[in-house]
């Protein structure tokens, strides 16, 4: 997870802290509340919503900062640090989950339709099946976004 604002907009640097989160319950927003917390950083709620679009709209804008995973960010975001006064954010993991079917190769497809939308995560493919190989994606290295790096805007 990644404390990020708009490139464009000095959002984090307010005394209370303007967020963006996602529903009460998740854990996301937990993980931020509790480093903000412990930081005794003042905040306030000013988005509080179950779509991610909202949440990356209210960033872009300059009108609040969130938590996002490295795969969410966007152009035009700005990954905040240590140095901007955020302390690390715990890692964090996304999965799909399956059941069995008659027709793997259909959920063989969406789920590697799934995985290539996550803009910056690679999908390792297996040569002999053609299909999606989840124990490898699950620990493949991927390039880590930096504190303080701009996303190049549209």
């Amino acid at each position: 997870l990644l404390w990020v604002t708009s490139a464009n907009h000095a959002t984090h640097e307010q005394e209370i802290l303007p967020m963006a989160f996602g529903r009460p319950n998740c854990i996301w927003r937990r993980a931020a509340v509790d480093v903000l917390d412990r930081q005794n950083r003042e905040y306030r709620v000013l988005f509080s919503s179950f779509s991610a679009t909202v949440i990356t709209a209210a960033v872009l804008s300059g009108l609040a900062i969130s938590v996002l995973p490295e795969c969410a960010l966007r152009p035009g975001m700005r990954v905040l640090g240590e140095a901007d006064g955020f302390d690390a954010l715990p890692d964090c993991r996304i999965g799909i989950m399956r059941g069995q079917t008659s027709q793997p190769e259909i959920v063989d497809a969406l789920a590697r339709h799934i995985a290539e939308s996550l803009d910056n995560i690679s999908v390792p493919v297996s040569e002999e099946t053609g299909s999606v190989d989840f124990a490898a994606l699950a620990f493949a290295k991927m390039k880590r976004t930096k504190a303080n790096q701009i996303l190049p805007g549209w």
